[in-house]
């Protein structure tokens, strides 16, 4: 927190405070303002002008009444010892001591001459000549920005609360409030918080930017710009199953789940993948769509489930480590985990069906763009082929881009 007054930044510091105090799971809360020692400030008043006295030679003088003025040194023991002149300890151990100091001051005008000697001057009482007030000192001033700031800091047991879940509910219920209260301060957020932020904020890019690769390898794979979709379109499952992993386990979405997300895209794709060209190869070879997205389902049961299961199997262990260095893992192995589990067998059944309404709909435009004579070259026809056996011969057109 930042701001120009500083009793009002204190007012401020000390009722977030309190305010976070009051959630569940908050602890350790402390700040970096540190009440300093007591300390008297020396003023001049505007009538000790007058007497030629200046802040240097007041502070010299409270110096050397307090803290004593060297008169020589010996040498013991092949040693420096110095010689100090001071007041007496019992009349420098308290604040009324200093009140009731006298200091020296000349009788006479200052540019008098041959008025140098004990009686030109006399004692003043240091209150005629100064103001004391009696104050704390800072152990140590904070700024940001050149304005004076507080900096609080706190912890969340994991055990009874949630980091994310606690800024959350803070930043949206209580920070309004006090800038509404108090506009001319500023708030930010740092440690945990400000990381996740900025990591968020680099995985919005990073995100759209490893959809858009996926997308342009798969177009080039499969020659087309819509097929790649209905490969892509196992990810969202995914990515769902790993959210309701986080929540079955209780582990929050930390940045290493969302990295887990663009890792798990990339899995999900390579079954899709494997599905969608096993289906094409079947349809060029003539067989009836139905049947080929059947087909591929049936026959490609074996390797998308072996393929999810082995990569299950190796994470598992890792989701009930309990070291220290394994807790920042578990979050991406819960998203890995339970996001292949919960898209492999929503791809087997979603997959096949997206790729026949995309077949059904890109026949359905063939026709159309045939019966208005906008087509530019005759569809490739692809026969169904004929069965052995005696059985009836089956014959079937399909429509290839």
């Amino acid at each position: 927190m930042t701001g120009n007054n500083f009793e009002e930044l204190l007012e401020v510091t000390n009722a977030m405070k309190n305010e976070l105090a009051s959630y569940d799971g908050v602890v350790d809360l402390d700040d970096d303002y540190d009440i300093g020692k007591r300390e008297v400030q020396l003023r001049l008043l505007p009538s000790a002008r007058s007497t030629g006295i200046t802040v240097n030679e007041l502070g010299g003088f409270v110096r050397h009444a307090l803290y004593g003025v060297e008169a020589r040194r010996v040498t013991r023991n092949r040693e420096d010892v110095k010689i100090m002149v001071r007041l007496p300890e019992e009349f420098r151990s308290e604040v009324y001591n200093l009140e009731a100091l006298r200091i020296p001051r000349p009788v006479n005008p200052l540019n008098a001459v041959d008025m140098n000697d004990e009686a030109s001057f006399r004692w003043v009482p240091i209150s005629e000549e100064a103001e004391l007030k009696e104050t704390r000192s800072y152990t140590s001033i904070h700024r940001s920005q050149q304005r004076r700031s507080i900096s609080i800091y706190g912890d969340v047991d994991a055990t009874a609360n949630n980091a994310n879940a606690v800024m959350t509910q803070f930043q949206s219920d209580f920070v309004p409030r006090m800038l509404r209260e108090h506009p001319g301060i500023i708030i930010d957020f740092s440690g945990t918080t400000e990381e996740q932020q900025k990591s968020f904020s680099s995985l919005g890019l990073a995100m759209p930017a490893a959809f858009l690769m996926i997308y342009m390898m798969l177009a080039g794979l499969f020659k087309s710009y819509f097929q790649p979709l209905v490969v892509m379109s196992a990810i969202p499952f995914g990515i769902l199953g790993a959210i309701i992993g986080h929540w079955i386990t209780g582990n929050p979405i930390t940045i290493l789940s969302c990295i887990g997300f663009l890792a798990l895209s990339g899995i999900l794709v390579n079954d899709s993948l494997v599905l969608v060209d096993f289906i094409n190869t079947r349809l060029k070879r003539g067989i009836d769509p139905l049947e080929a997205n059947v087909m591929g389902a049936k026959l490609r049961l074996r390797a998308i489930l072996l393929t999810t299961l082995t990569t299950a199997a190796g994470l598992t262990p890792l989701m009930f480590e309990t070291s220290f260095q394994a807790k920042f893992l578990i979050p991406m192995a819960v998203t890995l985990t339970y996001g292949l589990i919960f898209a492999t067998a929503l791809t087997l059944i979603i997959v096949p069906c997206l790729n026949m309404i995309f077949i059904d709909i890109f026949a359905a435009l063939d026709r159309f763009r045939g019966s208005l004579g906008l087509a530019h070259e005759e569809p490739v026809l692809v026969s169904a082929g004929s069965t052995s056996g005696g059985k009836s011969e089956m014959q079937g057109q399909i429509f290839l881009d």
